[in-house]
């Protein structure tokens, strides 16, 4: 089947545009298919409660397919709390514009209505060594991304990086390396499948959504890097594993981890994410409501004012009723990816910047605050001179 492939690396397949086109067009023959065309903003402030079943009765892998019905009864005996605040590492992860925590883990995003690219997080290391590190992605990995439909598929390539104290090494395994390194980190490369492979009715507990399931397969490779000096990253692990004995924490190099997300519009996170193993379910995690304050006032970004708008290049812009200091401004395109960033000078009504160097398009701008909170949202066209 023929496809087009956009900057984001999503595959649009000819039957999700003839949909669309008929969604529009006679939207009374789209009785029961299910398109989300955003997802839901999240702000500092905002919560999130999901509940965790690891015992899941009667939660099967059905066939891929249409017009399906999912009725499920979970435990609600596990539950897990996603808060989100204000970026606070500015300095690892300029990009983000909120941190959201869960569990023992804070994870840093850059979100808007149709992408939550997350930039890193910061939690314990992966190989068990007992100590919080900083992992950073490149490029960023889209968790959560709209427009979806039925057939979508999407590829996305990435690498997670995790810097290893020295400290934490045993001195007699460093004295073995031909070479002490300045710097360490794990390195893992991941190669994410998303198929939008069937929709339909799910039901948890007696509460019934429109839903599209995402297969979501994910592979993994770990290695281990090593820097000296001025030279460049250099893969050790074939010399490690020559001279451990065994991989700490029982990790393995590679691995292809399969997951079964729900989705529906109006929702930050999946209805329900299936952990699995060999087609079998292993546990659930699943969302009771759409996102929630978490105090009692939540600040809402405004929409700023963008013109020209259409633009060839240069564009003034105003945040209106504002008694906030605008420090950067983030230009991303329409999948999330980072174009460019401005700085400003605090206390400005009215900003100007130029777009050079960037091709034509419909782009985000996101104004934010030197705490990295949100302090405005617009999008801007830029065409050809």
């Amino acid at each position: 089947m023929a496809a087009k492939k956009d900057t984001f690396g999503k595959n649009i397949n000819m039957k999700t545009l003839s949909i669309l086109f008929f969604a529009i067009v006679f939207p009374g023959l789209m009785i029961s298919q299910v398109i989300i065309n955003s997802i839901t903003y999240a702000f500092p402030g905002d919560t999130i409660v999901r509940y965790l079943d690891l015992a899941p009765e009667g939660v099967e892998i059905t066939d891929a397919g249409g017009d399906q019905n999912w009725e499920w009864t979970l435990s609600q005996g596990v539950t897990q709390v996603a808060a989100f605040d204000s970026n606070d590492r500015m300095a690892d992860f300029p990009f983000a514009t909120v941190k959201m925590t869960e569990a023992a883990a804070e994870n840093y995003y850059a979100i808007n209505d149709i992408n939550w690219g997350l930039q890193g997080f910061v939690a314990e290391d992966p190989v068990g060594l007992g100590i919080n590190v900083a992992s950073f992605y490149s490029p960023s990995f889209s968790q959560e991304y709209a427009p979806v439909i039925f057939e979508d598929t999407i590829i996305q390539v990435f690498a997670v990086y995790t810097g290893i104290p020295l400290s934490v090494i045993p001195d007699t395994l460093l004295e073995m390396l031909p070479v002490v390194p300045d710097s360490l980190r794990l390195k893992v490369s991941s190669l994410v499948f998303d198929d939008i492979d069937a929709w339909g009715t799910l039901s948890i507990n007696g509460n019934s959504i429109d839903v599209l399931r995402q297969r979501r397969e994910n592979r993994v490779a770990i290695a281990v890097e090593a820097k000296v000096s001025i030279l460049p990253w250099v893969d050790i692990t074939d010399l490690l594993l020559d001279l451990v004995d065994s991989i700490p924490g029982g990790i393995a190099l590679s691995d292809t981890v399969v997951s079964y997300r729900f989705l529906a519009p109006g929702f930050g996170l999946p209805i329900a994410d299936l952990a699995v193993n060999n087609d079998t379910v292993r546990s659930v995690v699943f969302q009771a409501a759409m996102l929630s304050a978490l105090h009692d006032v939540v600040f809402t970004p405004s929409e700023i004012n963008i013109f020209p708008n259409p633009t060839t290049g240069e564009i003034n812009i105003s945040l209106p009723d504002s008694e906030h200091n605008v420090e950067r401004i983030i230009i991303s395109d329409l999948s999330g990816r980072l174009i460019k960033v401005e700085q400003v000078f605090s206390g400005q009504d009215q900003m100007q910047i130029r777009l050079d160097g960037v091709t034509s398009g419909l782009y985000f701008l996101t104004l934010v605050d030197n705490s990295g909170k949100v302090l405005g949202t617009g999008k801007v066209s830029l065409i050809d001179n």
